[in-house]
């Protein structure tokens, strides 16, 4: 598998020509308030993201679901 481009957004739209479309891609972000995070605890960001990531399947045998952990 090879890793095109991953990216943050606010919405993501299907067309039905098989494209997509992304709402506000982000390139920045900035916290406005420092804090301590414990291992595993979690809080919202406003306002909220997603995260989208494009791969290619440079082989037919890479052609099948491919399981990952992203950690922000």
């Amino acid at each position: 598998m090879r890793h095109d481009w991953t990216l943050l957004c606010s919405n993501v739209r299907f067309t039905q020509f098989g494209t997509i479309g992304l709402d506000k891609v982000f390139n920045r972000i900035e916290l406005s308030e420092a804090r301590q995070v414990a291992v595993g605890e979690s809080f919202p960001l406003v306002p909220p993201f997603l995260l989208v990531s494009h791969w290619t399947a440079e082989f037919i045998s890479d052609r099948r679901i491919h399981p990952v952990l992203i950690q922000l």
